[in-house]
């Protein structure tokens, strides 16, 4: 495989930790180290391309527009007086509810509990009272 020669500029705590790399043995060289790096950049490059965004839990960016639809949805409904308020002990009462639907059902039977259809965003609570602990 051909070689091209370049001149890279690094900042000094990089040129010492690919100097430590050497060092340690871990490379004979720091051209190694770097070609090393590149490669890895290049696999995660390949993987993020395959697999969607490059953090767990991160949404693809269709995910991302449905999520923003949706809280620009709840904003709006807030905004127009669509929520309900709940106190405290309503508020536990209501997500520990929640809870048990999603335990033993699909969505959509979460969802309708609530009287929202399946494509509804949740819609914004207010809790009234003191926030305890």
């Amino acid at each position: 495989m051909p070689i091209e020669q370049m001149n890279i500029s690094l900042s000094p705590k990089m040129a010492r930790f690919i100097r430590g790399k050497v060092k340690a043995g871990d490379y004979t060289n720091a051209s190694q180290v770097v070609r090393d790096a590149v490669r890895h950049m290049q696999d995660d490059d390949a993987a993020r391309k395959s697999r969607g965004p490059a953090y767990p839990g991160t949404p693809a960016s269709d995910e991302r527009e449905n999520l923003k639809q949706s809280v620009q949805r709840g904003i709006k409904d807030f905004e127009e007086g669509r929520y309900k308020e709940f106190d405290e002990a309503g508020l536990r009462r209501h997500f520990e509810d929640i809870g048990k639907r999603a335990r033993s059902g699909s969505r959509q039977q979460v969802l309708s509990g609530h009287g929202h259809k399946p494509d509804e965003a949740f819609r914004p609570y207010r809790c009234r009272g003191k926030r305890s602990g």
